[in-house]
């Protein structure tokens, strides 16, 4: 089951103007530190903007050789806020990387 965790903040604006180069320079670089990679399948988002749903960025991983970890993080400037969905599934059999899926 998605877990959906939203942030909100008064001052979106100052966040929304700045927070896809924020993201890019702290975000994107700490995501990768922690193992976890652009999403290489079809479909996916790698920071482009959509004038429905704002700037959208797809990020997995795998941990303990089992469980796949989908992250999609999207800044919504016309709701003002932003959503961090993490989905985990357990895989059979156990893959050691996401080239193996």
């Amino acid at each position: 089951m998605p877990i959906n965790i939203i942030f909100h903040d008064d001052n979106m604006g100052i966040i929304k103007n700045q927070f896809g180069d924020l993201f890019k320079e702290v975000g994107i670089p700490r995501l990768t530190k922690n193992g976890f990679t652009l999403s290489p399948f079809n479909r996916a988002w790698h920071g482009e903007y959509h004038s429905n749903s704002g700037y959208n960025y797809d990020f997995c991983r795998i941990s303990h050789n089992r469980f796949l970890e989908m992250l999609d993080i999207s800044i919504h400037p016309k709701d003002r806020n932003i959503s961090i969905y993490l989905c985990v599934f357990e895989l059979s059999p156990s893959v050691n990387s996401i080239t193996q899926l």
